[in-house]
């Protein structure tokens, strides 16, 4: 059992990678266009409910969910169904595009 969680923890981490490299990459003026915006959010939101699921197991899980929520948030904003989430939290979540 030790070693299937290990696996899964191990292929999650692999996916944060692939999330900071899609991110940054849609974040440059001059390689937005291939990738779309409906994917990365997709994949993005995806992620972080993994992630959300193992962080009572795995500090690093929480911290990982934290970049990728943040990275979520300067990318596309705050959708409006999220926005409870942020309540009290100094910063002024961006509107998001539509």
């Amino acid at each position: 059992m030790a070693f299937d969680m290990s696996f899964h923890l191990i292929v999650i981490r692999r996916q944060f990678g692939n999330m900071l490299v899609l991110s940054a990459t849609y974040h440059r003026d001059f390689l937005k266009n291939i990738i779309q915006r409906d994917r990365l959010q997709a994949l993005l939101l995806r992620t972080i409910s993994f992630l959300r699921r193992l962080i009572p197991i795995s500090p690093t899980c929480s911290l990982d969910c934290m970049v990728l929520e943040a990275i979520q948030n300067t990318l596309f904003g705050v959708a409006k169904q999220d926005k409870h989430v942020y309540d009290g939290e100094a910063a002024e979540p961006r509107p998001i595009d539509e």
